[in-house]
């Protein structure tokens, strides 16, 4: 199970990967989205690449689960 922090910031990379291409995507658009802070950011994740691969290992699991 996610924390809720985690699950705010793969929620707020969902919603700026619609509307933007990743290269343009920063730590910071995604801090913004989420609602929280660099220091929390980066408490989970290494980088917007960290997010980028853990949200495709949701997808994964969730795919290989049906």
């Amino acid at each position: 199970m996610l924390s809720r922090t985690t699950t705010a910031i793969l929620n707020a990379f969902n919603r700026l990967i619609t509307e933007h291409d990743f290269q343009k995507i920063s730590v910071d658009m995604i801090i913004s989205e989420a609602q929280v802070s660099r220091s929390t950011f980066y408490r989970y994740f290494k980088d917007k690449y960290d997010v980028m691969n853990s949200n495709y290992k949701l997808l994964i699991s969730y795919i290989m689960m049906k």
